[in-house]
């Protein structure tokens, strides 16, 4: 039997699984696929958008174009499934403590996309990755929307597993009022969370009742912080991203000096607090390799959230790390 003769209910799971074999270019197959022929199109364009991975501002931009046509003619959510799996990253102050790089009018108006297409996407999704979009500032009459931030008013009911690094799109901490529990019904089914932990960070979110795996980046020394045990209670595995040892510690217009004992020590803490927490086997402290960049990659980081999407352990293990070998100063994509 040809494959275009099969029941409409085989395509569609053939279709769905086909999107999971490489999460970061599910799109690009099935606009393959939705070229065959008419009836492979109603089922295709069923799956569509069902994982979606947004690297640059190019993709943005031409995404939220054709997500304006879904939502208003009323197939979201009907012949066009919700967004489940997201991930989007940006360019912006990586490496961290650089000037921000010049943004083209594309960079402007995906800044301004990207907080509605989370919007949209909010109840229905399951894993959110967030890297490198660190900008928040408010911008008039571009795009969908004209502030670059998520509204505290939107819920993520569904969402799993939550990577937010260098972001300013959706806030981790607490409401407005600088109350942290008002993240229970925000985030009332988050499993696993991978954040920067630095001063920004006021309390972590100790009160979401599912939050069992948390992976801190630290690798600025300068800004991180260490949570406390009764942040940590609930806790099955804890990683921690440490710093580089560097001589001298730049932090604003301020220099420090540390030795290599001091900088052990630091090291020593990081896997006290595990072993007291959480000494389980998924947990532990990843040290940068001699030559790494401090600053996390954001093509790693993608790539971990593919692997986690199409069911592989993704960024939440200690053999995987956020960083790569200098190249230069700013990743291309």
């Amino acid at each position: 039997m040809m494959i275009q003769n099969c029941p409409v209910e085989i395509l569609d799971n053939i279709f769905d699984h086909m999107t999971y074999l490489d999460p970061e270019n599910a799109q690009a197959v099935l606009c393959s696929l939705m070229r065959t022929c008419s009836h492979f199109r109603v089922i295709a364009k069923r799956h569509f958008i069902r994982i979606v991975c947004l690297p640059n501002a190019r993709k943005v931009n031409a995404f939220t174009g054709y997500l304006i046509q879904v939502v208003e003619s009323g197939d979201y959510g009907t012949r066009v499934l919700p967004i489940q799996h997201l991930a989007v990253g940006g360019k912006y102050c990586l490496p961290r403590g650089r000037l921000y790089q010049l943004r083209s009018a594309a960079e402007v108006e995906a800044e301004s996309n990207l907080p509605w297409i989370i919007t949209i996407a909010s109840p229905s999704l399951l894993t959110l990755t967030i890297v490198g979009v660190d900008s928040p500032k408010e911008v008039e009459g571009v795009g969908k929307n004209n502030k670059r931030v998520v509204s505290d008013m939107v819920k993520f009911p569904q969402l799993r597993e939550l990577v937010a690094l260098d972001q300013q799109l959706i806030r981790l901490d607490s409401d407005r009022s600088g109350d942290n529990t008002a993240d229970i019904p925000k985030y009332p089914n988050l499993h696993k969370l991978y954040i920067l932990s630095n001063y920004s960070l006021e309390a972590l979110p100790s009160p979401l009742p599912n939050l069992r795996h948390l992976r801190l980046e630290m690798l600025d020394c300068a800004r991180a912080r260490l949570p406390s045990l009764d942040e940590t209670l609930r806790l099955h595995s804890l990683i921690i991203d440490a710093p580089q040892y560097h001589e001298r510690i730049i932090s604003g217009c301020f220099i420090t000096h540390q030795s290599k004992a001091d900088y052990g020590c630091t090291i020593d803490k990081y896997r006290t607090l595990i072993k007291v927490v959480c000494d389980s086997g998924d947990s532990g402290v990843v040290v940068p390799a001699v030559g790494d960049t401090d600053y996390t990659s954001r093509r790693s980081i993608l790539a971990a959230w593919a692997d986690a999407v199409a069911g592989g352990v993704g960024c939440w293990t200690t053999t995987w790390t956020p960083t790569v070998l200098k190249t230069g100063y700013h990743e291309k994509y």
